[in-house]
């Protein structure tokens, strides 16, 4: 019994979880570049007028090299929701990050048709989705080290 619930939280933690941190770490540490690159332009101001510029056109080729490629990698891990410990909190954050991904993929296929319309997701990227990871991921950690 001991090394059955071992496995699944092993499971959980190397299928889900630790993928999942990993992906969402990369993604702040690649928007945090962006902004910070970007922070004493006018780029933001332009891409939320709905304005075709430089600045758009390049916001959209690094949202496409960048964050599409990414989006998909969440998307796989997503797909092993299952594996999530019974957390409403973090269901809810999940559910924020797909609507997230699925309005920016609905985005990326109206650039792809030369539609520059819409540069933005109105659905944030859910702000406490990390934290409620590590609170798993701790909790697993522990319950793993028990059974040990």
């Amino acid at each position: 019994m001991k090394n059955v619930k071992k496995q699944l939280i092993e499971k959980r933690l190397n299928e889900f979880y630790l993928p999942l941190h990993e992906a969402l770490n990369k993604s702040k540490r690649l928007w945090i570049s962006y902004r910070k690159r970007y922070a004493n332009t006018e780029v933001f101001s332009e891409i939320a007028q709905g304005k075709v510029t430089k600045n758009t056109l390049r916001w959209q080729r690094y949202m496409l090299s960048v964050f599409q490629p990414l989006h998909l990698e969440l998307s796989k891990i997503l797909q092993k929701r299952q594996l999530v410990l019974d957390n409403i909190k973090l269901l809810q954050q999940l559910d924020i990050l797909e609507q997230h991904i699925a309005y920016y993929n609905v985005i990326f296929m109206q650039w792809k048709y030369k539609d520059a319309t819409e540069n933005f997701a109105p659905t944030h990227f859910p702000k406490y989705l990390i934290k409620y990871i590590d609170e798993d991921i701790t909790r697993l950690s522990q319950e793993k080290e028990q059974l040990l």
